[in-house]
């Protein structure tokens, strides 16, 4: 089995990421501006931040994990043997897998839940649900960089 798996959901998570950390710092920048030089802020600009900030962070679990840029302390693991360091490694990865499936999971049920009931944000009215779809999708990213550690750290195991 091949330990490439597709990368463009990763991808296209990563440029909706990007787009959305510009628009947050455009946003930020007009909030500003506006508040302090002409004392009218960007009305909802806290539902805005808050909404962003769920695509951006969410949208960018996957690059980060393939770019293994989550924190990680190898405090203990230093200390072990390379094929006990990959079995824990293996463990670690497998563990993190299925949380982030079960993440995607509830998320995209509550979404649904959600779309049901048509929850919207105080001020600007914004239907919420398509964020906790975000969420699902941005898990559902990390998941499978995830697949392909494992694959990974399986081939490790058997050189």
């Amino acid at each position: 089995m091949s330990s490439r798996l597709p990368r463009s959901l990763t991808t296209w998570l990563e440029a909706v990421a990007g787009v959305g950390l510009f628009a947050l710092i455009l946003l930020t920048t007009l909030d500003t501006m506006g508040r302090y030089a002409l004392d009218a802020p960007v009305a909802g600009a806290l539902e805005l931040t808050e909404l962003t900030m769920v695509v951006v962070v969410f949208g960018s679990l996957a690059i980060a994990q393939r770019e293994k840029a989550h924190v990680a302390v190898d405090l203990l693991t230093s200390r072990l043997g390379s094929r006990a360091r990959i079995w824990v490694e293996l463990f670690g990865t497998a563990l993190a897998l299925l949380l982030v499936l079960a993440m995607a999971w509830r998320s995209g049920v509550h979404g649904l839940e959600l779309r049901k009931t048509g929850d919207e944000t105080g001020t600007l009215g914004i239907a919420v649900f398509p964020f906790y779809f975000g969420v699902a999708l941005g898990c559902l990213g990390m998941a499978a960089e995830l697949v392909r550690d494992v694959i990974q750290a399986l081939q490790s195991h058997d050189r």
